[in-house]
């Protein structure tokens, strides 16, 4: 065997320290904490604490030399609970000791552990010049959303000694544990291996040979199919082996010879803490919007309350870049779209404006529902946004649109409308798939007398059994019917005016209004597309699909698909993982080859992107056009189902609206 030596140069000369040095204090360090982190603190090792438990529990039997034996050994006997319990006070009274304490002085992406102790988060608490708060992550399906800028996510994949009798903290211990918390382990895993597209990995705390350690490289290798997209890790290692140093350096994990306690020492003195957090790209100050001038009373907190859900829309849409190419061949408007006015005006947005609009000194506080029907394609999400920018920018008022992803909540609203003093008109695109809590915000409106004017939209033929489920009967509702002469008119005006006639640019005024004419019984989506193309719309999306040039582009095109036909919009990291791509490649092997096709989304205030088609009619036409059979339809939604990350509510969404009983796009499917 291999003789064991030190790092043959001390931390302070060794060019490895210091280049991992500037990456933490970059603040793009994501670390891993393993066992030996927590020995100066008093813990045991696994070794120590399996001949505890064997003394302890079996004193005439011979001593164990696995931890997971004697886990299994004991819940056979005593049980799980019982053991918990001794867990619970073998760890009682401990402190944070060493580099626990100078952990939390600098800023992490994010942090994971396979210890079940809570001595990190004592650390957390009692070091008084902590950079960040811990916000822990006990299973896969605690939401994602809703980060405080001073927060990081903190993964316990082993589960949590203060939650060891629950399921989402249960401890892993044995092989048993490891296969009921295994789907949960994995996602935990795939955001550790999305992290590490981005960001550089620290292992603390890890032996040599320690059996988490080498599972973890391995089930990342295994995730990134190829270890070269992966960004280099540093591992700590006390004692070194030449031959280690070369095996782990074609892992892509370069190894430090140095125990956790002095690198944070020698660390902590080439990092003074003010210079503990220098971000190659400091965050600027967020600009100050209109809203928040306008309505000083309402604080901070209340504002992140409210985006978690919804959009709020005031002057900042002005600012985003209209998707005029991206309109005019069948896609939803974005906001910067109707704020700069490319939308034809519709006959109907009078009339309803007419309703919806009232004199402010004269409101009484009543709640009101408006509702826009039509069949699919028809215009109705750009009307809904249209009359909520003409509310917002020409009127004034206080309005916030639902997000795609979001999920109808009362009390965000009704400190707003409290805050205020004014009326909220909140827009829902697609009122079919928020029925129920679309019901029970009405209802709780009501009973608090709240100020709330909702808008929404529905497929005529959705929305009649929908409101009968949830008893909306007696909701306002106004229908979107085909273009009359005057809206062609302003239609062809629209086109001229942004170079979009396509071949009718060739033709007579007379022939143009001809064309829709002949299309006037049809959705205006497909009226717009066939006039302006002059070929059968299914003919025109089937095309489109076959002429990208990269497989990989289609896959993720049916993959958008299958989702954005139930109005669900695809997160990038779910596209990612289900095409077994590296994010880094998703621009070029996936955007790329699709532009136009799949359209980026990215809600006001947002970092977070998602994907889409143009439109949920366009979305159907692909599913069925290209997944015919049945059998494979089946297939290709279970495995859609097995890459849903519940800890993100896009995924969350996502699941509801393909498991729930009423479905009736997969009652068709199937």
């Amino acid at each position: 065997e291999a003789p064991l030596m030190s790092d043959p140069l001390p931390l302070s000369d060794n060019p490895n320290f210091e280049h991992l040095r500037d990456i933490i204090q970059s603040g793009n360090c994501v670390l891993f904490l393993g066992a030996g982190v927590s020995m100066d603190s008093g813990a045991p090792t696994g070794g120590q604490l399996t001949q505890e438990l064997s003394k302890s529990y079996f004193p005439t039997e011979p001593a164990y030399t696995d931890l997971g034996l004697v886990a299994e050994a004991i819940d056979a006997g005593p049980g799980r609970r019982d053991l918990n319990s001794w867990l619970t006070q073998r760890f009682k009274g401990l402190t944070p000791q060493g580099a626990l304490l100078s952990i939390p002085t600098y800023h992490w992406k994010s942090i994971y552990t396979v210890n079940f102790d809570e001595l990190l988060e004592a650390a957390y608490e009692q070091v008084p010049n902590a950079r960040q708060r811990l916000r822990p992550f006990y299973s896969s399906k605690d939401q994602m959303e809703g980060l405080g800028p001073d927060e990081v996510r903190y993964y316990k994949l082993h589960g949590s000694i203060s939650r060891a009798n629950s399921d989402d903290g249960r401890l892993v211990l044995s092989a048993d544990d490891m296969l009921g918390v295994g789907e949960s382990r994995q996602r935990f895993l795939n955001r550790l291996y999305d992290d590490l597209h981005e960001y550089t990995l620290f292992y603390v705390g890890f032996g040599r040979l320690d059996l988490d350690f080498r599972q973890i490289i391995a089930m990342v290798e295994k995730a990134a199919s190829n270890p070269q997209d992966l960004r280099r890790s540093y591992a700590l290692q006390p004692s070194l082996t030449p031959s280690q140093v070369i095996t782990w350096e074609k892992k892509r994990v370069t190894l430090i010879g140095a125990k956790a306690a002095p690198f944070f020492e020698e660390l902590n003195t080439a990092l003074p803490e003010w210079a503990r957090y220098a971000p190659e790209n400091p965050p600027t100050a967020p600009p100050v919007s209109s809203f928040t001038q306008k309505f000083p009373q309402v604080t901070q907190h209340l504002m992140l309350d409210v985006a978690r859900n919804y959009e709020i829309i005031d002057e900042r849409i002005k600012a985003v870049e209209p998707n005029t190419e991206e309109f005019f061949v069948g896609a939803q408007p974005n906001w910067g779209l109707i704020a700069s006015g490319a939308d034809a005006k519709r006959d109907l947005s009078d009339e309803i404006m007419g309703v919806v609009l009232k004199d402010e000194h004269l409101d009484r506080g009543d709640v009101q529902c408006v509702l826009i029907h039509a069949e699919a394609g028809s215009g109705k999400t750009t009307l809904l946004r249209r009359i909520g920018v003409d509310l917002a920018l020409s009127w004034h008022r206080i309005v916030v649109s639902l997000k795609s992803i979001g999920r109808i909540e009362f009390v965000p609203l009704e400190r707003l409308a409290q805050a205020t003093k004014k009326r909220i008109y909140l827009l829902i695109d697609d009122a079919t798939d928020s029925a129920g809590d679309l019901s029970k915000l009405l209802n709780k409106a009501k009973h608090a007398k709240t100020k709330l004017t909702v808008i929404t939209n529905a497929r005529s033929n959705e929305w009649r059994d929908a409101s009968v489920d949830y008893n909306l009967e007696g909701i306002e509702q106004f229908e979107l019917k085909p273009l009359s002469r005057r809206e062609i008119d302003g239609v062809l005006i629209t086109l001229a005016d942004h170079n979009a006639l396509g071949h009718l640019n060739e033709v007579s005024y007379e022939a143009q209004v001809a064309a829709f004419e002949k299309s006037a019984d049809k959705q205006l989506l497909v009226a717009l597309r066939e006039a302006t193309v002059g070929k059968n719309f299914d003919e025109i999306i089937i095309d489109e699909f076959d002429n990208i040039p990269s497989p990989d582009g289609q896959k993720a095109y049916l993959l958008v698909a299958a989702l954005h036909r139930f109005g669900i919009p695809t997160r990038a990291g779910l596209l990612h993982r289900a095409l077994h791509l590296p994010l880094k490649e998703v621009g070029r092997k996936v955007l790329d080859p699709t532009a136009k096709i799949i359209i980026v989304q990215q809600p006001i205030g947002d970092e977070d992107i998602y994907y889409t088609t143009r439109h949920p009619v366009i979305a159907d036409i692909v599913f069925d056009r290209k997944l015919m059979n049945e059998r494979r339809r089946r297939e290709y939604y279970e495995e859609l189902v097995t890459n849903l990350d519940l800890g993100y509510s896009s995924d969350l969404n996502a699941y509801n609206k393909l498991s729930r009983g009423k479905n009736k796009q997969l009652l068709r499917d199937f």
